[in-house]
């Protein structure tokens, strides 16, 4: 994983329909055409084992794809030792300062051969949900995939997921399938 510019960042996201809005969110260029809403929202479990599973649930909607974004908004201001299990995570080993109008915000996660990203790129992205869960973080993640609009925001211990009618069907599913069973992985985890 490496940080991005914002410009950077818009070229990618040019690609897919959406922008780094003022606030440094993942937003949309033109608003998504439906008859239902464009998005729904989940409260995340507050048990760790739960959360961590639901985690998976939520990374898993996303589309697969050569890439993945995973945008930091202005409205996260982790602490040292927050910021410092984040970077770790992603493999940054330089501490980042996430306060409002700090450049680092913006982090890729790129296939070398342009094929989608594999199961551990996967479980990485679900990892990074679950610490911006765990402490009440902004932030917004979409895939090169994310064609119908599909993107995940994650806010205040909520998860917003964002996408047209399909996307919000299967998110929709899938948030079933976990309350069905909150401590069974979900199925893209258990056919490793």
């Amino acid at each position: 994983m490496q940080s991005l510019s914002i410009e950077g960042a818009q070229d990618y996201l040019r690609k897919i329909g959406m922008k780094i809005g003022a606030w440094n969110e993942i937003c949309y260029i033109e608003t998504l055409q439906s008859e239902e809403p464009a998005w729904i929202r989940c409260r995340a479990p507050k048990d760790a084992r739960e959360l961590y599973v639901f985690s998976q649930y939520v990374a898993g909607w996303l589309p697969g794809g050569s890439w993945k974004i995973f945008q930091v908004d202005n409205s996260t201001s982790l602490s040292v030792d927050e910021s410092y299990l984040f970077c770790r995570l992603v493999g940054i080993e330089n501490y980042i300062e996430f306060s409002e109008g700090m450049p680092c915000r913006t982090f890729l996660l790129e296939s070398a051969d342009g094929f989608d990203l594999d199961l551990s790129f996967n479980l990485m992205m679900a990892n990074i949900i679950y610490i911006f869960l765990l402490f009440e973080g902004h932030g917004h993640l979409v895939s090169s995939g994310s064609r119908s609009g599909e993107k995940i925001g994650v806010q205040d211990g909520f998860v917003y997921f964002s996408s047209g009618r399909e996307g919000l069907s299967r998110a929709k599913q899938s948030m079933a399938d976990f309350e069905s069973n909150p401590l069974m992985l979900p199925e893209w985890v258990r056919l490793t």
